[in-house]
């Protein structure tokens, strides 16, 4: 059973807690509301994989401000959006042609 506490009631030593932080790289990964387009880059849709970076945090409801690679910037609510993870080659894999 919830403790029927919403996320903006959720803080640690009086600052919200928050699944991202400002610098943080991320990717769009739920388009149901906002669909896939140049403002919404889903990952791996008809816009490729463009990485965001976060600028601005916000208690609201949509609280995370993404600045994508291709210039242009939206805010989401924690959920549409995950953590960009660099891959990380292994040596036989970097003279593979």
């Amino acid at each position: 059973m919830g403790t029927g506490k919403t996320k903006t009631d959720i803080k640690r030593n009086g600052i919200l807690d928050m699944k991202f932080k400002n610098g943080d790289r991320v990717k769009y990964i739920d388009d149901r509301k906002f669909g896939d387009n140049e403002r919404n880059p889903l990952w791996n849709g008809k816009y490729g994989q463009i990485i965001g970076t976060v600028y601005k945090m916000h208690e609201g409801t949509m609280d995370v401000y993404v600045k994508w690679d291709n210039g242009e910037m939206n805010s989401y609510y924690d959920h549409n959006l995950d953590f960009y993870v660099k891959p990380i080659l292994l040596p036989d894999e970097l003279f593979e042609l």
